[in-house]
């Protein structure tokens, strides 16, 4: 039935069976994980740096209705540490897909027309006037959406 070569033939791949589902298993919980984050949508990068950089482009005050290349009603701006569900209530729909950003050096700006949101971004926090303790939502005519003029050197 069995001959002797069979049984002292070393195996080429003596821990595939370990290693093989380990492997998988690793690969398909990042896959799951990015693909739930994309679901909650990716903050716009280069929206981001577009508004960070508008006041050292420009000498006079900027709007951000100027730098952005869509239109938009309401610009929430969003402190760090807020939830998920203050976020929510704060926009006045169940978004739910990011909350405040964990640095007090920056905020989140949720950018909705017709009470759907567009995109957000994260910007640092001393770009735009300072937010409420819980947040604001601020029109494209409000001078709270006035880029802060850079510091000059």
């Amino acid at each position: 039935m069995f001959a002797r070569r069979d049984v002292e033939r070393p195996r080429r791949w003596p821990l595939a069976w370990v290693w093989g589902p380990f492997v998988g298993g690793v690969l398909a919980i990042v896959a799951i994980t990015f693909l739930l984050r994309a679901a909650e949508g990716f903050p716009d990068i280069e929206l981001g740096a577009a508004i960070e950089r508008a006041p050292y482009v420009q000498p006079e005050p900027v709007a951000l209705d100027s730098v952005t290349d869509f239109a938009w009603d309401l610009a929430c701006v969003i402190p760090s540490g807020m939830s998920r569900e203050a976020v929510d209530g704060l926009l006045g729909l169940p978004w739910g897909r990011a909350a405040g950003p964990g640095s007090p050096d920056e905020v989140l700006v949720v950018f909705e027309r017709d009470e759907t949101v567009v995109t957000h971004v994260f910007v640092p926090a001393g770009i735009l006037a300072p937010a409420a303790p819980g947040g604001d939502c601020r029109g494209p005519d409000d001078p709270g959406t006035q880029l802060r003029q850079a510091p000059t050197t």
